[in-house]
């Protein structure tokens, strides 16, 4: 049986310290954080030689597993929906959703894609149009378009939900139906049973902590050099490190700002915000643009995403010598969300209550 989380919440805190959270997660995790950080700006560009090699490897050796594993879990999350277990409220028999659909849709499109799907949504498909990923087609033949969609959509349809909604739906069963604490650990409980609330359950709280810290530092990187090109080719602001530093200081303020305004006032203000802006600059495109031409090609491209999916999500290119195409790409997608799953996991678990 689960311990309390009050319980739980006294036990963390230890003699003299006074931490609201758990010592040992805290220092493990931050500890870790501080020490790579002052070690990658100790050695510079031969620590960017050792990352540069370590992820060589990981995509030379672990591509395969990571293509595998997120369709296995794509299947796994799709026989859960299907079954009975598609129908289990996460939290109370009784309980009611805390969010209309709407405001609930906005916030999970707002964490879970964000600024990538507005940028690479439209960047790759025009990319891989100009470049086909495989096959000998010309660039921007008939083939290598529908290719570059079959490709897009992969990436930014079903399966780049799998690392959000599988913690997703673990933690809110977990906290809500389980009563236990809102930790990932907890989602381990069946396999480390009381261990979960000592030093093996701690480590992976400290260890989602740390993927979520490098997970979203990756992310914003990305948003701060694509903010930074398009007020640059807008205004012709500079792209250098100074306007990137203000960007992130800018950023990381409306996050705070948001965050300590809480859920229903600040994330969910913003979140509607940003939905609200994407629609309006969907409906702009589509009038202003080829709409007949982009009607008919979303109902194509869909269609031939649905017939290539069974093939696609399972291709690995293993008579490749190098990951290639595939390793910067799918396997660089995959790698990346799964570092902050564990954060929008428990952000999804949140705003899911009672659903």
């Amino acid at each position: 049986m689960a311990k309390p989380l009050e319980s739980e919440e006294k036990a963390s805190k230890k003699k003299g310290l006074r931490l609201q959270t758990d010592p040992f997660i805290f220092f493990v995790s931050g500890g870790f954080i501080v020490a790579f950080v002052a070690l990658t700006l100790a050695f510079g560009e031969r620590a960017r030689n050792v990352y540069s090699v370590v992820s060589g490897w990981l995509l030379d050796n672990l591509g395969w597993m990571y293509i595998g594993g997120y369709s296995l879990m794509f299947v796994f999350l799709i026989a859960i929906f299907v079954s009975k277990y598609g129908n289990l409220r996460l939290g109370d028999d009784d309980e009611k959703p805390a969010y209309s659909v709407p405001v609930w849709f906005a916030m999970l499109f707002a964490a879970g894609l964000g600024a990538t799907l507005m940028f690479w949504g439209a960047a790759e498909p025009l990319h891989h149009s100009f470049n086909p990923p495989r096959g000998d087609f010309l660039p921007m033949s008939q083939e290598a378009i529908d290719q570059a969609f079959e490709f897009t959509y992969y990436h930014f349809a079903a399966h780049m939900w799998v690392p959000f909604v599988l913690p997703g739906l673990a933690l809110g069963y977990f906290i809500y139906k389980r009563k236990m604490p809102a930790r990932l650990s907890s989602t381990f409980s069946p396999l480390l049973g009381g261990k979960v609330y000592e030093w093996p359950g701690k480590l992976i709280d400290a260890l989602s902590i740390i993927g979520t810290v490098f997970g979203l530092a990756v992310s914003v990187g990305l948003g701060v050099l694509q903010i930074n090109a398009g007020l640059n080719i807008m205004w012709d602001v500079p792209l250098i490190s100074g306007v990137e530093l203000a960007i992130i200081i800018g950023i990381t303020v409306a996050a705070s700002i948001s965050v300590a305004s809480g859920l229903d006032r600040g994330i969910k203000i913003l979140s509607n915000i940003n939905i609200g802006a994407a629609i309006v600059l969907m409906v702009f495109v589509l009038l202003m643009g080829p709409t007949l031409t982009l009607l008919r090609h979303t109902v194509e491209a869909f269609g031939n995403y649905g017939a290539s999916l069974p093939e696609m999500m399972f291709w690995t290119d293993s008579f490749a010598e190098n990951p290639g195409w595939q390793g910067t790409w799918t396997v660089f997608y995959w790698a990346w969300t799964i570092c902050w799953s564990p954060f929008v996991g428990m952000f999804i678990a949140r705003i899911s209550r009672g659903r």
